[in-house]
């Protein structure tokens, strides 16, 4: 998931999951700044699902 950010980088949520189980949860900005974690802003996001990987039943 990307959330855009008004006044700094987007900042990138990625979700690693192996063998169907949540391995990690990685969170950066785009240009590597440091992140203030109590002014992200949820208000405009896009999200991706990498298909490849979905487990198929």
């Amino acid at each position: 998931m990307i959330a855009f950010q008004n006044s700094t980088a987007p900042i990138v949520f990625l979700l690693h999951v192996v063998n169907g189980v949540i391995d990690e949860l990685e969170i950066i900005t785009a240009d590597s700044t440091q992140i203030d974690a109590d002014s992200i802003q949820l208000e405009k996001v896009e999200y991706e699902v990498n298909q490849e990987v979905v487990m198929k039943k």
